[in-house]
């Protein structure tokens, strides 16, 4: 598809499919970890049920739960990855891009992959893909 063919509103609405996770984490300071988490999908106009369910769903999954109102200040270098990559998952991207992804989130990729995301990494960890079943490049 030649995406520079597409309106900004086709545009915007192709790239609501992606999600993208750096190694730097860019979490917004000033808000709590799921308010970090809940931005994408406030962007997308989730109805607010909806955006509490998932919000609350990916903390548990990461065990974060109870630092649910915490800043990312307050976290650990590895927590911090985690709600980054929980804020890149939110809204059900169709595709996942990510750069060497943490080893701990290694079963949720497999999950993503197997409910259909399809998802490219790069990765310094020559096992991951092994670990993964992944196709390499």
């Amino acid at each position: 598809m030649n995406l520079s063919a597409l309106s900004p509103e086709l545009l915007t609405a192709y790239r609501r499919n992606i999600g993208y996770l750096e190694e730097q984490d860019f979490l917004l300071e000033e808000l709590t970890i799921a308010q970090n988490i809940d931005l994408p999908l406030r962007i997308q106009k989730w109805k607010k049920e909806e955006r509490a369910k998932r919000v609350a769903h990916l903390l548990s999954l990461g065990d974060l739960l109870y630092k649910a109102s915490s800043t990312p200040s307050m976290l650990s270098e590895s927590e911090r990855r985690k709600v980054s990559f929980f804020r890149a998952i939110a809204p059900r991207p169709k595709i996942l891009l990510l750069t060497n992804p943490p080893e701990d989130i290694g079963s949720l990729l497999k999950v993503l992959h197997e409910e259909g995301t399809t998802i490219l990494f790069t990765s310094e960890n020559a096992d991951l893909p092994r670990k993964l079943g992944a196709r390499t490049i």
